[in-house]
C-alpha cells in the first residue's frame, strides 16, 4: 500500500545553494512539493561559480550538467619559476543562467519578494553568520570583468591563477575564463588583510593585462566584485544545523569557495530512498560538524599565509603548493584532504619566517 503522506520542503534562499537544493530534491523526489523562497525580485544574484571535476559527488552528475554554463577538459597556472597545464575538467555556473533554468522548468515552486521567516524553513541558504573581529579574517577580494574582443582571444582553457604580476596588496593573481573565442572573464584577485577595494584601479590594471595578454577589448559587459572574508580562527558563534554553504558558515577556508561543500551537503540531504525530512536533517547535521572539522587545518594555513609571510611573498606559497600531485590538490579543493596530504603540503622548510611559522602553529593547538 502506497503511503498518503504529503511532503512540503520549504527552503529559505534563492542563490545558490537554495536552487541547487531544490533542483536536486525534485530529481530525487519528483513527487515532493518544494517552496523555494527569495526576498528579492531576482534568483542567484550576479556571480560566477566554478568548481573541478573531483568537486562533484558521481551520484550528482545526471542533474548538475544540465546547469552548467561551460566546461573546459583543461586548465593552466603560471607562477615565475613555472607554468603547469593540469588534465583536468573545470567547470563554470554563470548566475544568470541558473536562474533562467530554475524558473523555467520549476517556477512553480519560487515564490520571489518572500517574507517567510527563514528560521520555519527546512533548509537555510541564506545569509552569513556575523563576523566581529576583523583581525580573525584575511581576505579573498576581486574585480571581474567580462568583456568581448576585438578579435578571437586564442585562449582554449581557464588560467586559474596567473601570479606573474607584481605582488601588491598580498598574493596577487589574474583569473581567466574564455566563455567563447571572442567572449573572457579577467579577474584581478587579491589575498589582502583588507577587504578595501579600488574598483576603478583595478579595472585599469585588468585593462593592462589584457594588453600584455594581446587581447583588445572592444566591449566591458559586465562587472563584478567581491570581498570574501576567510576565516583564520573558528567561528565561535553556532553554526546553522539546518543551513548549507554560507548559511551554516562554511566555505573553504582557503578558497573562499561554497560550491564543493554544497553538493557535499545536498548529496547528504538526499541519501534516504524515500523522503524522510528528518533523516535528511540529520545527514545534513552530520555532514557539516565533518567539514568543520576538516577545516582546522585550512584555518592554520590561511594564519601562515596573513600573519606569517611576508605580503609581497605570499605568491611563493602557492609557487610550490601548485608542484604537487594533481589529485592532492583536486583534494584540497573539494576540501577533502587526507592527512597524508596535509604532511606533503607542509613537509620542508616553509616559505615564511620559522619563527612565524610556529607561532601560528601554536596558535592551531
Amino acid at each position: 500500500m502506497k503511503s498518503t503522506i504529503t511532503y512540503n520542503v520549504s527552503i529559505a534562499g534563492g542563490g545558490l545553494a537554495g536552487c541547487l537544493l531544490l533542483v536536486a530534491i525534485k530529481n530525487r523526489w519528483p513527487q515532493v512539493v518544494v517552496q523555494l523562497h527569495e526576498r528579492t525580485e531576482n534568483l542567484c544574484g550576479e556571480h560566477t561559480w566554478s568548481f573541478h571535476h573531483d568537486d562533484v559527488p558521481i551520484s550528482l552528475w545526471p542533474w548538475l550538467r544540465p546547469l552548467i554554463t561551460c566546461t573546459w577538459p583543461s586548465y593552466e597556472v603560471f607562477f615565475p619559476l613555472y607554468r603547469r597545464k593540469f588534465n583536468s575538467a573545470y567547470y563554470s555556473i554563470k548566475s544568470k543562467d541558473l536562474a533562467k533554468k530554475v524558473l523555467r522548468d520549476y517556477a512553480s515552486s519560487v515564490i520571489l519578494n518572500s517574507n517567510f521567516n527563514a528560521d520555519e524553513a527546512d533548509f537555510v541558504t541564506t545569509g552569513w553568520p556575523p563576523r566581529k573581529k576583523q583581525s580573525n579574517y584575511g581576505y579573498q577580494k576581486f574585480v571581474g570583468l567580462e568583456v568581448t574582443t576585438e578579435a578571437p582571444h586564442g585562449l582554449k582553457s581557464p588560467i586559474l591563477k596567473d601570479a606573474r604580476q607584481p605582488q601588491t596588496d598580498g598574493y596577487r593573481f589574474f583569473y581567466v575564463l574564455p566563455w567563447s573565442e571572442r567572449e573572457l572573464l579577467i579577474e584581478d584577485t587579491y589575498y589582502s588583510n583588507s577587504s578595501a577595494l579600488d574598483i576603478d584601479q583595478i579595472k585599469s590594471e585588468i585593462e593592462k593585462y589584457a594588453q600584455q595578454m594581446n587581447w583588445k577589448i572592444s566591449q566591458i559587459r559586465h562587472v563584478e566584485k567581491g570581498s570574501l572574508p576567510l576565516d583564520m580562527y573558528k567561528m565561535k558563534n553556532k553554526n546553522n544545523v539546518n543551513g548549507l554553504g554560507a548559511a551554516a558558515g562554511l566555505a573553504h577556508p582557503v578558497t573562499g569557495y561554497t560550491l564543493p561543500l554544497i553538493l557535499q551537503q545536498i548529496e547528504a540531504i538526499l541519501k534516504p530512498t524515500t523522503i524522510d525530512l528528518k533523516t535528511s536533517k540529520n545527514n545534513l547535521a552530520h555532514i557539516n560538524q565533518r567539514l568543520e572539522k576538516n577545516f582546522s587545518f585550512y584555518r592554520f594555513l590561511n594564519r601562515m599565509m596573513f600573519n606569517a609571510a611576508l605580503p609581497e611573498k605570499r605568491y611563493i606559497i602557492l609557487e610550490r603548493f601548485y608542484t604537487l600531485s594533481e589529485g592532492l590538490i583536486q583534494r584540497f579543493y573539494a576540501g577533502k584532504t587526507t592527512g597524508f596530504d596535509r604532511v606533503r603540503i607542509l613537509v620542508g622548510k616553509p616559505p615564511v619566517p620559522i619563527a612565524k611559522a610556529v607561532q601560528q602553529f601554536k596558535d592551531s593547538v
